[in-house]
């Protein structure tokens, strides 16, 4: 297997924040790729040392790095540069595969999904997305223009389940500097209210992931983070 087919890229003129935000919240499993004439679905238990591990992962954009998203371990498959439409789609312009023995999966989502003609550089653009949920799960449906769907999967959080897990402070109690940690969403207010729900801090948004907490009194204390995401609430105490 040749260890460079060209590097994925996709273009489209769209709003800047028109990707919904599932798609970065989830470590998505291969349930199967469905195409007119032909289907894989992948190993049940995948091991992965031997390059069947067949996740995708977007990832959001940080620190001046556009949109992506890696599929598989050994011989990944990447998308750089999403950039997202408004009715979720997006157009590929090339794909590229990692060095390493490149899986089943990742062969066959190049050759029969994502390529109609991998000698000319054709893809199957554009490419929709879909979210639907059952039993548990949250799946999610990349259909190409040629109708073939590729389906990806994971348990389905709750929005108060996803932002306790993306979202940490540290140290609590806390003295002066509370820092705040958010993986995957994008804090965008900082509420503080006392024990009498008298808002006592009103910050916009984080630098450098610290909220400086000196001036308050001592005592017990609701922080609110609002994030892209939604909001949780978090018990602190000021020393």
């Amino acid at each position: 297997m040749k260890t460079l087919i060209n590097f994925i890229t996709l273009l489209i003129v769209c709003c800047s924040y028109a990707q919904d935000p599932q798609l970065f919240q989830y470590n998505w499993r291969l349930e199967s790729i469905v195409t007119d004439t032909d289907s894989f679905i992948p190993d049940s238990n995948p091991n992965p040392n031997t390059g069947t591990f067949n996740h995708i992962i977007f990832f959001d954009q940080n620190n001046g790095v556009p949109y992506y998203f890696q599929f598989g371990i050994y011989g990944s498959v990447f998308g750089d540069d999403l950039i997202f439409s408004g009715n979720q789609s997006f157009v590929i312009s090339n794909v590229t595969l990692s060095l390493g023995e490149s899986s089943q999966a990742s062969l066959f989502l190049v050759d029969h999904f994502l390529f109609e003609d991998q000698l000319n550089d054709l893809l199957y653009n554009p490419y929709t997305y879909d979210f639907r949920y059952e039993n548990g799960f949250i799946f999610l449906d990349i259909t190409n223009s040629a109708g073939n769907v590729v389906t990806f999967f994971d348990n389905f959080l709750s929005q108060e389940e996803f932002l306790r897990q993306n979202v940490k402070i540290y140290p609590n109690p806390v003295v002066n500097d509370l820092f705040i940690e958010s993986n995957q969403t994008n804090i965008q207010e900082l509420l503080i209210n006392d024990l009498s729900g008298r808002i006592v801090l009103k910050q916009d948004g984080l630098e450098n992931n610290q909220l400086d907490v000196s001036k308050l009194r001592q005592g017990i204390y609701i922080l609110k983070i609002k994030t892209s995401n939604g909001h949780i609430n978090k018990k602190i105490v000021k020393k």
